[in-house]
């Protein structure tokens, strides 16, 4: 299968693409302005977005994994130049805090007073909107493609810092902040195992009438109950902060 990846070049793309590069029968090319360790099984174009794109204009694709399409113009570029019989576009489930803050059937009315938003998270999830919107009318005029949301991921490689935060708090400690309320649960997946359930997805994905796909976990676990587990591994106690869902937006 000829597989062209946007972006993929570090933590969970990475993750991915190791295991596309387990199979013999891929042919792997990709996209990145961040530079690849293992090039030796992949045709690795080192450009900005735009310029690989340019480049492989016309090139027919079996599949193509898009990390890093931020707004609709991104999307268009694939469309008109990228012969794909399938397009694959990562999005994320912080999609939804742009309404209610609910998993999305597919898509809601964005809530416009949901201003507790940092201003650059805020722009990025209103690019993937957008994203996810221009695909939905494409997929209309035939366009083959799916959209897959990941939730918050933990493991090896995580530029975020997310566990290592947790993990320093506990250790030096460190009281947590957390919100008050008796629903707060959280939806994480570990990185080896949500990679290993993207490449099944990509098998299934064409069978069921389905665009917009969660990759979520079947349930969530309270944040605390979460962050003591860390703290028991530790053999350590946590402290915790609890302030008002409102007081901390402010």
């Amino acid at each position: 299968m000829k597989i062209l990846i946007l972006g993929g070049t570090r933590f969970l793309g990475k993750k991915i693409l190791d295991k596309l590069l387990d199979s013999d029968n891929n042919d792997i090319w990709v996209i990145s302005r961040r530079n690849l360790l293992v090039k030796s099984k992949i045709h690795f174009l080192n450009m900005e977005r735009k310029n690989g794109i340019n480049s492989l204009k016309n090139k027919i694709f079996d599949l193509t994994i898009d990390f890093i399409a931020y707004e609709k113009t991104d999307i268009f570029d694939i469309h008109l130049k990228i012969n794909s019989k399938k397009y694959i576009f990562i999005s994320t489930t912080w999609i939804t805090r742009l309404w209610d803050g609910n998993i999305a059937n597919e898509f809601k009315s964005i809530n416009l007073k949901n201003m507790h938003l940092p201003e650059i998270t805020k722009r990025y999830l209103m690019g993937k909107y957008e994203c996810e919107e221009f695909i939905i009318n494409l997929i209309k005029e035939g366009f083959n493609a799916k959209i897959i949301r990941f939730p918050i991921i933990l493991g090896e490689g995580d530029h975020t810092g997310r566990l290592e935060f947790y993990l320093e708090r506990i250790l030096d400690n460190q009281p947590l902040i957390q919100i008050k309320d008796i629903n707060n649960k959280i939806q994480v997946s570990c990185v080896k195992n949500i990679a290993s359930a993207f490449i099944e997805w990509i098998e299934i994905c064409d069978k069921f009438p389905i665009n917009v796909w969660e990759a979520l976990p079947g349930d969530g676990i309270k944040s605390k109950d979460l962050i003591k587990s860390f703290a028991f591994s530790l053999d350590k106690e946590v402290k915790f902060i609890d302030i008002p869902k409102t007081q901390l937006e402010k």
